[in-house]
């Protein structure tokens, strides 16, 4: 089992955050990013994430996405989505295609064609080389993009102390689940390669030293690695046309890698833009996995003790594939760097909390496990499902992770017979997702029918209560009744999105005519978590053939807690 002292777990911790900051940062300014409303011509380039709107969906039928500051895109997804699989341990790649892309196609904050496609060939039990139609084999068997690349930096750093050739083919094992061409895959082996170098350096590389050693390494990590062990049907359908596909693109790469030294040696006489046109990071080849890798390599050595730089330059540079690029070069760099030099960035990006604590799971407990089956799961029908939910409703992902309704929101689609919603939900391991819906307006009888992007809901309304202590309200309706508890801290806490309970300066008398109701499908899970954390008998009662709780919380107020109809017939009640 591979060891890491606390500073290298410190600095992968410090990687994965980057490659989410970077993401984050730079997603607005991406071209592919269907960005709704006018794009600012020349954006200044600057640490601060910002709050925007895309399109999503298809050209008549989307949904007018609000990205709130900070949070990320596929691309970090993906990467997390990795790391979660790494903890099966040799079976790694496996549980990465079977539950992790299945799951993520319900969440996909945008995705490239190539591995959308792969994940709906998975969820429907098929492996994407093996379609039994011959355009899709032959879309995936030309998949050359820069998806591979992105995610694969949690299985460069898990290997880094090992020989390169484990690390090479648990990348390519992970990258064939989705991207069929070398150009995907010699391109993940080289960033890969780059971030075991940076993440082994103890001491400052000498200026131009990363490209130097990826050049002198390159038969350790640009040859076609054995996976028979994992994908043995994929390695024995290795024709000789592909052979000579992945000796050509191994040359590519190696060309590219002397344009890239030749332009750090320049020094302050290469200008950027002129040097990542050159690699080809402009235009359609931008997002080839080679041509990515070699745009974050170039900027991970121009500025390897100006991280910040590398950063801006990549995020803000509104021809290239920005939040691709953006999250390989400031990963790259992290991984030497650690984590100060991305300021209050690193605090604030999406889920910055469950990525820092991830770092440790797949880092701390890498042991081979069976992978279970994934849930079947039909998208369009999971999408109108939590649309229709009530907030704190929990549903179970095909990966067999549960998430729970924190938000509920309508949002602007295209159409006026359109409304879109969006869904925020939070899984069991503390992953925030996001779902959208598009559904008909239903306008009801006497209602006024509002137009434009005003919202269908009603304002949203919370009762305020003085508590006691924060902390034993926190602990009876999150770990107690198992409802979510957001905006905690020492003053107060939000339950459900709509009660808030605060932290009095004087006495809290209670209320004995008010009581707080919850509708629950949980039913029977509360009312035994209930029963073995109570002193007193706890019984049910039922009103109109439904089944009911009626509890006081530390502060004396009472609780009563319903069974959800849905849950009702569930059970057969």
């Amino acid at each position: 089992m591979t060891s890491f002292d606390p500073a290298h777990v410190s600095r992968a911790k410090a990687g994965l955050l980057a490659a989410a900051v970077g993401d984050a940062l730079g997603w607005p300014q991406e071209p592919r990013a269907q960005r709704a409303g006018r794009k600012p011509a020349n954006p200044v380039p600057r640490p601060a994430f910002q709050d925007w709107e895309r399109w999503t969906g298809s050209r008549f039928e989307a949904v007018r996405e609000p990205i709130k500051s900070g949070e990320y895109s596929d691309d970090t997804q993906l990467l997390l989505a990795t790391a979660r699989s790494l903890r099966f341990g040799e079976n790694s790649s496996h549980a990465f295609a079977q539950l992790e892309l299945p799951a993520w196609l319900l969440y996909a904050r945008g995705g490239g064609g190539a591995t959308l496609r792969a994940a709906v060939a998975w969820s429907a039990g098929s492996r994407p080389w093996n379609e039994t139609e011959a355009v899709k084999r032959k879309s995936y068997s030309q998949a050359g993009g820069n998806g591979v690349a992105m995610r694969i930096l949690p299985i460069a750093l898990l290997f880094s102390n090992q020989p390169p050739g484990r690390a090479a083919s648990s990348i390519v094992s992970n990258g064939i689940c989705t991207h069929g061409h070398p150009r995907a895959l010699i391109g993940a082996l080289m960033y890969g390669y780059a971030c075991r170098i940076y993440f082994q350096c103890e001491a400052s590389l000498a200026y131009g030293e990363l490209v130097d050693q990826l050049l002198h390494d390159f038969t350790d990590w640009a040859a076609l690695p054995d996976v028979s062990a994992t994908w043995p049907d994929w390695a024995i359908g290795i024709s000789d046309d592909f052979r000579e596909a992945w000796s050509s693109a191994a040359s590519e790469a190696m060309d590219g890698l002397g344009r890239v030294s030749r332009a750090v040696k320049r020094g302050a006489a290469s200008i950027d833009r002129r040097v990542i046109e050159d690699l080809g990071g402009y235009g359609d080849a931008g997002g080839s996995g080679i041509v990515s890798s070699l745009c974050a390599v170039y900027l991970a050595t121009r500025y390897a003790q100006d991280p910040m730089r590398a950063l801006l330059v990549s995020a803000f540079d509104k021809d290239l594939d920005t939040d691709t690029i953006a999250s390989m070069a400031a990963g790259l760099l992290a991984v030497f760097h650690g984590k100060q030099w991305m300021g209050e960035l690193g605090n604030v990006v999406q889920d910055a909390g469950y990525i820092e604590g991830l770092s440790d799971a797949y880092l701390l407990a890498h042991v081979t496990r069976e992978v279970p089956p994934a849930l079947s799961c039909n998208v369009a029908e999971f999408r109108r499902l939590v649309s229709s939910a009530m907030i704190g409703d929990t549903f179970t992902l095909p990966d067999r992770r549960t998430a729970s309704i924190v938000a509920s929101y309508n949002v602007g689609a295209k159409g006026e017979k359109h409304v879109g919603t969006l869904i925020g939900l939070r899984t069991e391991d503390n992953q925030g997702i996001f779902v959208t819906h598009l559904g008909r307006k239903q306008v009801r009888s006497g209602e006024m029918q509002t137009h434009g992007n005003t919202s269908l809901l009603p304002p949203r309304v919370a009762i305020r209560f003085a508590v006691r202590d924060v902390a034993q309200s926190a602990w009876f309706y999150g770990e107690l009744l198992g409802l979510p508890v957001s905006r905690k801290n020492e003053q107060g806490i939000l339950v459900n999105g709509c009660l808030a309970f605060s932290r009095s300066t004087t006495e809290p008398e209670g209320a004995r005519d008010v009581t707080i109701c919850f509708e629950t499908h949980q039913f029977e899970q509360i009312v035994r978590s209930v029963k073995s954390n109570s002193k007193t008998s706890v019984n049910t009662t039922q009103r109109l053939g439904i089944r009911m709780l009626r509890v006081q919380d530390p502060d004396g107020y009472f609780v009563e807690i319903t069974e959800h109809r849905a849950a009702m017939a569930d059970t057969g009640n």
